[in-house]
């Protein structure tokens, strides 16, 4: 989305009285050339408007893609819209060696509503005081509390009665296996957690349940003491909201957990900040604590926090994508586009007998990665990038297919 002045602000997102042009990135995914290829914008609200519908792609060689940066979509939001609406849009492609328009929708969100104060616990191994964290919570409205969890965890009674937890650490966790239970457990009561780094580094994190399965969203790394700014990340997502200029080096080198969500990332393209499976936990890559006092000079780095607490809450309006929740199967391909070898993880809600396999474009099986009886939950298989006979395949678009439960779930996966 290109919102640029004068008629837009320059976030990357459409804003109540704001006009912006948009671009669509299409790829031929079948076995044929689509020659001049055309599509037109369709939106679903009556207080956002589509003023030039019509966009040409020219064509699109098979395994290729293209957008129509030279021949944009334009659009207007009405200065009457209420921040946070979600517009559904369609787009109608054609081609004309074909009779037939393909349809896809999607979901434009105009502005992003403040996100609400709560009152919050900080669950943290400091030694000090963390006052610039305080704060700048408290300028923004929130209510904090402080536990320190040295020598004892907390209990999910005490947790309880607050909206959100911020768990960071400087030192390791008392029974940090304990505390990850506990913690687990109050994210069941639909309560916030933000992850804040030491928490994300191996060794001063916690353990337990809340380290397992849809509750992960960064995996813990070895601390990586390099400072970065603030890099590429989602301008439509609320914790994003207000977020300008960021900067650390207490960060870890993180790797996204499987179906997780990321929603920005540093300038080196370390992983930021990303939202777990079940959309209660977030965790944030850089250090709220006493060592970084230096920061009182500039508080987006706390707006991130506030933001994400009320994210978690359920107090979105906005988010990366609509909830997402597991079906019978699912899966997820990392790297993606992959180079030289790619992880398939893979989640059953329940029990039964399983085929994963690699196809190309053509729908011909390139590798079986995996057949037979499986146990709910994830488990996870290696793609070398080789077909059943050990041959390296070519670059192109394959595809990850997971037949189990009566159901058939895929996801593509680009090797260059």
């Amino acid at each position: 989305m290109i919102d640029s002045p004068p008629g837009g602000n320059g976030n990357g997102r459409f804003d109540p009285s704001e006009s912006g042009q948009l671009t669509v990135n299409l790829r031929n995914l079948g076995n044929q050339d689509a020659h001049s290829v055309s599509a037109r914008l369709r939106s679903g609200h009556p207080l956002f408007t589509v003023t030039d519908s019509l966009a040409t792609f020219g064509d699109i060689p098979t395994g290729e893609g293209r957008t129509n940066d030279a021949d944009r979509f334009a659009a207007t939001a009405s200065s009457s819209i209420p921040a946070g609406t979600p517009v559904c849009c369609t787009l109608l492609v054609h081609s004309e060696d074909s009779d037939l328009d393909w349809t896809w929708t999607f979901t434009l969100v105009v502005g992003v509503p403040a996100s609400p104060p709560g009152r919050y616990i900080i669950v943290h191994t400091d030694g000090a005081r963390p006052d610039s964290l305080i704060a700048a919570l408290e300028a923004l409205g929130d209510t904090l509390s402080l536990y320190d969890a040295r020598t004892t965890p907390p209990t999910l009674d005490l947790l309880a009665p607050y909206d959100g937890v911020i768990l960071y650490s400087r030192t390791a966790f008392a029974s940090p296996a304990v505390l990850g239970d506990v913690l687990a457990d109050y994210v069941d009561l639909g309560k916030a957690l933000v992850i804040g780094n030491l928490a994300l580094t191996t060794g001063l994190c916690a353990q337990g349940r809340v380290m397992t399965g849809d509750y992960l969203a960064l995996l813990p790394g070895t601390i990586n003491a390099v400072t970065a700014n603030l890099g590429w990340f989602n301008p439509h997502h609320q914790i994003m909201t207000g977020v300008g200029t960021v900067s650390d080096i207490y960060r870890s080198l993180t790797t996204l957990a499987p179906f997780a969500d990321s929603v920005a990332k540093w300038d080196d393209g370390k992983y930021y900040i990303a939202t777990s499976l079940n959309r209660r936990v977030v965790a944030v890559n850089q250090h709220p604590g006493a060592l970084n006092h230096s920061r009182m000079t500039n508080r987006d780095w706390a707006r991130v926090y506030h933001n994400a607490l009320a994210w978690a809450r359920g107090n979105t309006g906005v988010g990366a994508k609509p909830g997402f929740t597991l079906g019978p199967a699912s899966l997820a391909c990392r790297p993606n586009p992959v180079a030289g070898s790619a992880t398939v993880t893979s989640y059953l809600s329940r029990p039964g007998t399983i085929d994963l396999s690699i196809v190309d474009a053509a729908g011909r099986t390139v590798r079986t990665l995996a057949r037979g009886p499986r146990p709910a939950g994830f488990f996870a298989a290696q793609w070398n990038r080789t077909a059943q006979d050990g041959g390296r395949v070519p670059s192109g678009v394959y595809f990850c297919i997971l037949d189990a439960a009566g159901s058939r779930t895929s996801a593509k996966l680009v090797v260059r």
